[in-house]
C-alpha cells in the first residue's frame, strides 16, 4: 500500500530511506515531489533561486513510471536534490548567482546533471549562492541573503549556503554544491549537515561555471554518511554498484583502517574556546575507536603556505574569467566580489607562478605528512555561524575579518586537492552547530566516508557539547 506523504514525516527521511519506500512502492516519488515543492514554496530561508516545478513534477511522474515497470535505474531513482546555481541544467537558468547571468538558460546539462538524470534523481531547484561563488556568505545583493536555519538572523556560509540550508532545513535530503576556499565544507559545518569535498577533479566541472579552475572542485550535501556515500557513487560513475533496492543499506561498515588522527597546532591557533572543546571531544570519541592522536606544531608552515599559495592564484584566475565583465558590467557586480575580481587584476605573471609552485611544495609536504593509516583532523570553521551583515570577530583577543576566519581551515585542501568532509558532529551552548573537518590523502573519500559512518553509528550527529 502506498502511504500518503504527510504519514511518514516525508521531510526527515534520508535519501536512502526514500529510495528504498519508493522501490518498495510504499511511497509515491510524484506525491513526495509535490509535499516537497510546497515545503520550498513555504520556506522564508531563502535557499533557492529557480524552482523548476514542471520539471520536477515530470521527472518525479517519470520515476514513478519506471518503479511501476521494474525498470528503476537506481537506488537513488525518484530522490529529490537541489543543485547550486552555477550548474548548468538544460532549459533552466543559472545565474550563478549574479545578476550578469540573470537571463542565462543553458542549452546542455553539465556533467554533474547529466550523472544525476542517468541514476534517476529529480531536479528540485537550483540553490542561492554567494555572487559568481566568491565568498563565504552566500548574502547575495541580487537575490537575497540565505539564512541559516538554526538562527534567521546568522549567515549560512558560503558560497554554497542554499545547497546547504536546503539540506539542514528538510527541504530536500541532497544536494550538490562547489568548493572553492571551502564553499562545500563551510555552510556544512555552520548549518551542522555533512560537506564532502572528494579530491580534485573526481567529478567532472564540465557545464559548471568557474571560479579559479586550479582550486575549483565540485561537493555535496547530506545528512548522513550513507547518503553521501550512495550520492558520491552517482557523481562518480559507480551506479550499478547502488542496486534498486538498498539490499546495501542496512549492513554499514564495521571497520576502518586509519590508526592515527593527526591534529596540526595550526588548527587550533585561532579558534573559540567552544571549537576547541568540540574538536578534543570529537578526538576522544576517535580514541575510543582505536585511533591514536597526535598533536604536531611541527609543520604548521604548511598551512600558512597554503594559504600564501591559494590568494594569487585565486584571485587572478577568477578576474581572468571576469575581466571582459569587469571592464564593461562593473555596475552590475556587488561590492565585495568586484573588490576580490579588481585585487587579481593586479597579480603578477611572477607572483602567479611563484605560488603555483609554492602549491607543488605545499602537495608534497602534505602527502608526506599524512599516511594511508592517517586521518589529520581539524575544526572546519574556527567559530560558529556569525550574524548576517557581520564582517569582523574576536577570537582570542584578535580581531579576524569574517571571510579570513571561515577559510581558513580549509583553503589548504583546495590548493592540495585533498579530499576533505565536515561532519556535523555538535551543537554550541546557543544551539548552533560546530562540524569537525577530516581529510585524507587523495582518492581515498570513500574510506573516509567508511570512517565517519562508524563515528555517526556509535556517537550521533549534532549533539550537544
Amino acid at each position: 500500500m502506498i502511504a500518503k506523504v504527510e504519514d511518514v514525516n516525508a521531510h526527515a527521511l534520508s535519501a536512502h530511506e526514500l529510495g528504498t519506500l519508493f522501490a518498495k512502492r510504499e511511497l509515491s516519488p510524484l506525491e513526495y515531489a509535490k509535499e516537497m515543492l510546497s515545503r520550498i514554496r513555504e520556506s522564508k530561508l531563502n535557499a533557492f533561486i529557480t524552482v523548476p516545478m514542471d520539471l520536477t513534477l515530470v521527472e518525479a511522474y517519470k520515476s514513478e513510471k519506471r518503479t511501476r515497470s521494474g525498470s528503476r535505474l537506481s537506488l537513488l531513482d525518484g530522490v529529490p536534490i537541489a543543485i547550486k546555481d552555477n550548474i548548468s541544467i538544460t532549459g533552466i537558468r543559472c545565474t550563478a548567482g549574479s545578476k550578469i547571468l540573470s537571463k542565462n538558460i543553458p542549452y546542455n546539462d553539465s556533467d554533474i546533471v547529466k550523472s544525476l538524470r542517468r541514476s534517476g534523481l529529480v531536479t528540485a531547484g537550483t540553490t542561492n549562492m554567494h555572487e559568481f561563488a566568491s565568498g563565504v556568505t552566500s548574502v547575495n545583493p541580487h537575490w537575497g541573503a540565505v539564512r541559516n536555519p538554526y538562527g534567521k538572523f546568522r549567515i549560512a556560509g558560503g558560497s554554497s549556503g542554499g545547497s546547504a540550508v536546503a539540506v539542514a532545513a528538510g527541504l530536500v535530503p541532497l544536494a550538490i554544491g562547489t568548493d572553492t576556499s571551502g564553499s562545500v565544507r563551510i555552510p556544512a559545518s555552520l548549518c551542522g549537515v555533512y560537506g564532502l569535498k572528494p579530491t580534485y577533479g573526481t567529478i567532472s566541472l564540465k557545464g559548471t561555471f568557474p571560479l579559479s579552475p586550479s582550486l575549483d572542485h565540485a561537493g555535496l550535501f547530506a545528512r548522513n554518511s550513507i547518503d553521501a556515500r550512495l550520492l558520491l557513487k552517482v557523481l562518480t560513475g559507480r551506479t550499478a554498484e547502488l542496486g534498486n533496492h538498498g539490499n546495501e543499506i542496512g549492513r554499514g561498515t564495521e571497520t576502518h583502517r586509519f590508526k592515527k588522527a593527526l591534529v596540526p597546532g595550526y588548527f587550533t591557533g585561532i579558534a573559540t574556546e567552544e571549537v576547541k572543546e568540540a574538536l578534543a571531544k570529537f578526538l576522544d570519541r576517535l580514541t575510543g575507536l582505536g585511533l591514536s592522536v597526535i598533536r604536531s606544531n611541527d609543520d604548521d608552515n604548511v598551512f600558512s603556505s597554503a594559504r600564501e599559495a591559494w590568494t594569487p592564484v585565486r584571485l587572478a584566475e577568477a578576474s581572468a574569467i571576469h575581466r571582459p565583465w569587469i571592464e564593461s558590467y562593473s555596475m552590475y557586480y556587488g561590492e565585495d566580489v568586484l573588490e576580490m575580481l579588481s585585487r587579481g587584476l593586479s597579480v603578477t605573471a611572477v607572483e602567479y607562478i611563484r605560488a603555483k609552485n609554492l602549491a607543488k611544495e605545499v602537495y608534497r609536504r602534505l602527502m608526506k605528512m599524512v599516511g594511508r593509516e592517517t586521518v589529520l583532523v581539524t575544526p572546519t570553521c574556527p567559530m560558529t555561524a556569525p550574524m548576517l551583515g557581520q564582517v569582523e570577530e574576536e577570537i582570542n583577543g584578535e580581531v579576524q575579518d569574517i571571510y579570513s576566519i571561515l577559510s581558513r581551515n580549509t583553503v589548504a585542501f583546495n590548493v592540495t586537492g585533498f579530499p576533505a568532509v565536515s561532519f556535523p558532529a555538535f551543537l554550541s551552548g546557543e544551539g548552533l552547530p560546530i562540524g569537525i573537518q577530516l581529510v585524507v590523502r587523495p582518492g581515498e573519500e570513500f574510506q573516509l566516508l567508511e570512517l565517519t559512518e562508524i563515528i555517526e553509528k556509535k556517537y550521533g550527529i549534532n549533539t550537544s557539547l
